[in-house]
């Protein structure tokens, strides 16, 4: 699939400024609006120059704002799939400073550990159903581990599900930033919805927590023996299961596949989500400090790719600097991988995405 791209003939319905007053009328000037091919963006408020931030890594580029006629109403149409979601925010300039805010008219938030955006979905965009579920809350508590890999105590959670219980041979699911998959993708609410639906036997989940995430999940050793030489012992002295999954996304993603891949057959399935299994360094996606540890494993898994556990769900959004590197990744792990799947949604490297994807890729890992 090629990188998505506007074309000439993919223009939003909105020809003059009289129109763009009349659909900001028709939704009680709530932003942004949406077309059959995208949006249309507005600012109201005294500025000097009002710009939009799309915060997508490899979305194209967008004009500048322009102001309605007698009005201080700033708007730009936005040419993009119908069933995207995006995150964005507005530069706003007066008086010569410029400040980025979150769009003041539209209530869709997404958080993650950096702050919040604002979220524009597509006129065919659906969110997960299990999003508006109200199943029964799973129970959290905390495993400390006094770790000889790390030379200190590691704190971790347990999570157990609705339904879960104890002595049934089970799966173990690893998922890595634990605590940003609970307050950020939803985690817990998905995960309840499916076990209380009965479309996954509960599973026991270690939410893993990094102290220093930028050098622990790239590939490092010492996260590996700490997660399978500490903390799986540990959770085995008092629980049980059968088969152990790994996940994460983005460098999450690669730790998760570092597990598998340095201790073959200690992981049976993965779930991977915009890994950062990047092919080379340089550009603004692959920093060189960060992901150099991740391009050399991501090397010596196209080379042999023989020691990955049979079952991998992996998945990336459109919008994602990673996407060109999966595209080239992806199709070689499924020469080697039996039961991989792949899929592709229009959003960006971000929690929202992660979470809407969360449904089918744990139904990929964990189902049957």
């Amino acid at each position: 699939m090629p990188l998505w791209r506007p074309t000439s003939d993919s223009l939003p319905p909105v020809s003059n400024d009289d129109e763009t007053r009349r659909l900001i009328e028709s939704q009680d000037g709530a932003s942004p609006i949406t077309t059959d091919d995208g949006f249309v963006f507005f600012f109201e408020g005294d500025a000097d120059d009002v710009e939009l931030v799309i915060m997508e890594d490899r979305f194209p580029p967008v004009e500048g704002m322009s102001k309605l006629a007698g009005s201080n109403i700033w708007q730009v149409p936005v040419v993009a799939p119908s069933d995207s979601l995006i995150e964005y925010k507005f530069a706003v300039t007066r008086g010569g400073r410029k400040r980025t805010i979150l769009d003041p008219t539209n209530p869709q938030r997404a958080k993650d550990p950096f702050g919040s955006n604002s979220v524009a979905t597509g006129r065919h965009y659906e969110a997960p159903a299990w999003v508006r579920a109200d199943p029964p809350r799973a129970t959290i508590s905390e495993l400390t581990v006094e770790s000889e890999v790390w030379e200190e105590p590691r704190a971790h959670w347990v999570l157990e599900p609705p339904g879960y219980t104890n002595g049934a041979a089970g799966a173990l699911l690893v998922l890595h930033d634990g605590s940003d998959y609970l307050d950020y993708a939803s985690f817990e609410q998905c995960l309840s919805a499916l076990c209380q639906a009965g479309r996954i036997d509960p599973p026991l989940v270690l939410l893993h927590q990094p102290a220093h995430r930028n050098s622990e999940y790239p590939d490092n050793e010492r996260h590996i023996s700490h997660v399978l030489d500490e903390l799986l012992p540990a959770l085995a002295s008092e629980h049980s299961f059968a088969q152990v999954v790994a996940g994460g996304a983005s460098l999450g993603g690669v730790a998760s596949i570092s597990l598998a891949y340095r201790r073959p057959g200690a992981i049976d399935s993965l779930m991977l989500q915009s890994a950062s299994l990047v092919q080379a360094l340089g550009g603004p996606f692959r920093r060189g400090r960060v992901l150099a540890p991740a391009t050399r494993l991501t090397s010596e898994i196209l080379a042999d790719p023989g020691a990955l556990p049979e079952r991998i769900a992996i998945s990336c959004g459109t919008f994602d600097g990673l996407v060109e590197d999966h595209r080239v990744v992806v199709p070689q792990l499924a020469q080697q991988v039996p039961k991989l799947s792949y899929t592709e949604v229009n959003a960006g490297h971000h929690w929202l995405c992660w979470r809407d994807r969360l449904e089918a890729d744990l139904l990929s890992v964990l189902a049957g």
